[in-house]
């Protein structure tokens, strides 16, 4: 097992300590209390170089993986504010650093973009994966306190296993159930979301529909009414940290059809039009971008919830050997079907599924 360390954006954390010991390997280390040289030294006792040709220019100019980058390590270092020093497997590759990434992204309220990332290969500039209108002091960056507890790797051990449903290589993929399939879908479609960093009123309505298309890939037969069993089976996964769920989901969807069938451009237009009497406009914008927000939220946990059971299922004896969705469709019960196949809700596997999730989400912030 290796190390990997990520570096991030932001103001000035609080910690006070240079490197702070979280738990077992896992460290976050305050990089505006070290200069740039004294960072390499220290990273350099962490994550030895893989061999000779790693010198000190794979650290200070940087190790290009896209050759048409020019790095200036140093100067992006001074744009950090914090990073993670995080156990690593061996094998140099995109694969490992998306896993990292992703999982990273799944537990943050927030998503998180590094600025570099230290292997044993040096140190990679990432900043090119920045979105559009990104700033360095963007508060949102600021979340060392939330990867500095126990709890963090608590929840990056128990889902390291599962991060390979985000980034696989091709012939492990190939090994992959239907059901695998359809969970690295939602876990892309997921990731993707990242995209909204920037809002606009078009955009809120394009991130319900994103949102939706999640949804239905993990809670969703075929030829299923798609609002009340998104919203019945999004509570019985969450209900134990957000039991307002199921109304937000419904929410979401109706947002959804109104976007799709072209009813969401008349409501902006009449905001439009009473813009100048009542701030209408002001009030319209808020509204979406505090739903859309805490919509991505609640599908974070979601996710979270839904990848654990798919994990924790192999190994109970209640739940083995089915797939999430029919786990899913037997403790709810069928009840949006016709009444000839209507089928009643199974109260113990209702029992067992909540405890799964709330194992995992009792780990995660704001929880």
């Amino acid at each position: 097992m290796g190390k990997i360390f990520l570096g991030f954006a932001g103001k000035g954390i609080e910690q006070a300590e240079k490197r702070l010991r979280i738990k077992d390997s896992f460290e976050c280390w305050n990089l505006k209390k070290m200069g740039f040289i004294e960072f390499v030294v220290e990273i350099k006792k962490e994550i030895k170089p893989v061999n000779k040709n790693v010198t000190d220019d794979s650290y200070v100019k940087g190790f290009l993986r896209n050759k048409n980058t020019k790095a200036e390590i140093p100067m992006i270092y001074d744009r950090c504010s914090w990073g993670l020093l995080l156990p690593h497997k061996e094998n140099r590759d995109y694969v490992q650093e998306e896993r990292l990434e992703f999982l990273l992204n799944l537990y943050s309220p927030e998503f998180l973009y590094p600025l570099f990332v230290v292997s044993d290969l040096g140190i990679e500039d990432k900043t090119f994966h920045l979105p559009r209108f990104w700033l360095d002091q963007d508060h949102t960056q600021n979340q060392s306190k939330i990867f500095s507890t126990e709890q963090f790797v608590d929840f990056y051990k128990k889902l390291l296993p599962q991060s390979r449903l985000f980034a696989s290589d091709t012939k492990d993929i190939d090994r992959w159930s239907s059901e695998m399939a359809l969970i690295g879908m939602a876990c892309h479609l997921f990731n993707d979301l990242k995209k909204y960093h920037t809002k606009t009123p078009v955009t809120y309505h394009s991130e319900y529909l994103d949102i939706c298309v999640i949804l239905e890939t993990m809670l969703l037969m075929e030829y299923e009414e798609k609002k009340k069993n998104i919203a019945w089976r999004s509570l019985m996964l969450l209900s134990s940290t957000f039991p307002d769920a199921r109304g937000l989901f419904s929410k979401i969807y109706d947002e959804r059809s109104k976007f799709v069938h072209g009813k969401t451009f008349k409501a902006m237009k009449k905001y439009s039009l009473e813009r100048q009497h009542s701030g209408a406009t002001i009030a319209y914008n808020k509204m979406h971008f505090d739903l859309s927000e805490k919509a991505t939220k609640y599908l974070r946990y979601l996710l979270a919830a839904y990848v654990y059971l798919h994990k924790v299922k192999k190994g109970d004896s209640i739940l083995r050997g089915e797939t999430n969705i029919s786990l899913i469709l037997k403790a709810t019960g069928n009840q949006y079907l016709p009444n000839s196949q209507n089928t009643p809700s199974d109260n113990r596997l209702k029992k067992r599924i909540k405890k799964h999730c709330k194992d995992i989400l009792e780990l995660m912030p704001e929880c």
